[in-house]
């Protein structure tokens, strides 16, 4: 008897010892890339990338790596983004994604179409608990309304890194006692009779001013509007009769400014919030517009674009999340936990040549100021607080991705059709339909 259960033994050893040989060794944790549609973002952000994960290495957090940059356009971005869906349907792909959102730039496709959607289809993981043990993220310290909006019902899915947020800069001595609040409407733009908020709602680039140009855009209808969806049960939250009354509002600011009517208003310059506006003051003969005189180390006043119900939109620019699928989601947070970092969020080559996208700033509050720049830039004390009471009155906050980029191909098409007398109706029409698909598929 003695003699069979020793050969038992012997036997159960050989077939642990054979388990424990065969026992599948862990994947390399895999980390996909977009770094928007433009090749140059592609080759700066993959270089970027390495060394940030060598020093990750370094600090005794992963070092198995495998980085995956994914093309800027063409078929071989369409391939990639084909690749990495069919992956993660059948249960697998990247363990991490860091997206610079644009994808859809010029025609391309996004990774993302529509994050809002995504974190509703459950694809990324829940990152409450691993967020409450973060040896490097400040939770605290983070733009609140922003970060809400990588949260479900489910926890905080998706990670902002940037955002942004359409200004318009007055001297503060030029509009005195001029401070709008959260409780400014979009109309009450609109019928401003001073001229200062209605030419902050125009948001025209001066045409003799190519550098401005560069840093404005002509289409805001999403600030406008503040929530656009209800992602949940795939509903857009504005009629179509709604979508069309505010496209004619806006080409007929559009109008109004060609045909000279805010040329009294102060001097003024527009552009979408993003850390190199900031100039040091020492280096103030910089002005991004150096026709209106105004210059970074004057205290000045900034309003934003109002919701028809008040308050201000903010725009997520990058974002990290975190595969579903994922067997290292220890390893794959460490990695973003570290870029969420205050040094991190200051660092120059990450994300003000990268995750800021030349367009938004780091979600960490307290940077731009002059005791925390990034890179070289800042805002004064006195303009630094009039941003942080601007910040204060965000409460919408979309992604920047497909609806937002129909917004832009809607009011283009509507401007041409301005242009050569049609109705714009049809175009509105054909666009409220398309919304309307997008966050139903």
């Amino acid at each position: 008897m003695k003699r069979v259960l020793c050969v038992l033994l012997s036997f159960i050893m050989v077939l642990t010892l054979f388990a424990g040989c065969t026992e599948k060794e862990p994947e390399p944790l895999r980390i996909c890339v977009d770094a928007d549609a433009f090749e140059l973002r592609v080759d700066s952000c993959k270089e970027t990338m390495e060394s940030f994960l060598t020093t990750v290495a370094q600090m005794g957090g992963p070092s198995d790596v495998i980085l995956e940059v994914l093309p800027g356009s063409g078929t071989e971005r369409k391939t990639a983004l084909q690749n990495i869906r069919t992956e993660m349907m059948s249960g697998a792909g990247p363990d991490l994604f860091i997206v610079l959102c644009g994808g859809s730039i010029n025609g391309g496709e996004a990774l993302f179409e529509i994050p809002e959607k995504t974190m509703q289809l459950g694809a990324f993981l829940p990152l409450d608990e691993y967020i409450e043990n973060a040896q490097f993220m400040e939770w605290e310290k983070y733009t609140s309304a922003v970060m809400e909006a990588g949260r479900t019902d489910e926890g905080q899915l998706i990670l902002p890194l940037t955002y942004t947020l359409p200004l318009t800069f007055y001297r503060a001595s030029d509009i005195s006692g001029v401070k709008p609040g959260k409780e400014t409407t979009w109309e009450d733009m609109l019928t401003d009779e001073s001229g200062i908020l209605k030419a902050a709602a125009s948001w025209m680039h001066n045409p003799d001013d190519e550098y401005t140009f560069m840093m404005m855009q002509d289409n805001y209808i999403e600030y406008t509007f503040g929530e656009i969806a209800d992602y949940e049960s795939e509903q857009l939250l504005f009629t179509e009769e709604e979508l069309l009354q505010r496209t004619k509002e806006i080409l007929d600011m559009q109008k109004l400014f060609d045909n000279g009517g805010l040329q009294n208003i102060p001097a003024h310059y527009q552009t979408k919030i993003y850390p190199s506006f900031s100039w040091p003051s020492e280096w103030g003969h910089l002005d991004p517009d150096p026709h209106n005189g105004i210059r970074f180390e004057e205290e000045q006043t900034m309003i934003p674009i109002y919701s028809e119900d008040g308050g201000t939109t903010a725009e997520i620019v990058s974002f990290a999340a975190i595969n579903a699928n994922t067997e290292r989601a220890e390893d794959a947070f460490y990695i973003v936990d570290l870029m969420m970092s205050q040094g991190y969020q200051r660092a120059f080559d990450l994300y003000e040549l990268w995750l800021c996208g030349f367009s938004s700033i780091p979600v960490y509050e307290g940077i731009l100021q002059k005791e925390q720049p990034m890179g070289l830039y800042y805002l004064s004390g006195a303009n630094y607080a009039e941003f942080s009471r601007v910040r204060e009155q965000i409460d919408h906050v979309c992604f920047r991705g497909g609806l937002t980029d129909e917004f832009d191909r809607m009011h283009r098409d509507c401007m041409d059709a301005e242009e050569a007398g049609t109705d714009i109706a049809p175009i509105v029409s054909e666009y409220y339909t398309k919304l309307r698909q997008m966050i139903a598929e």
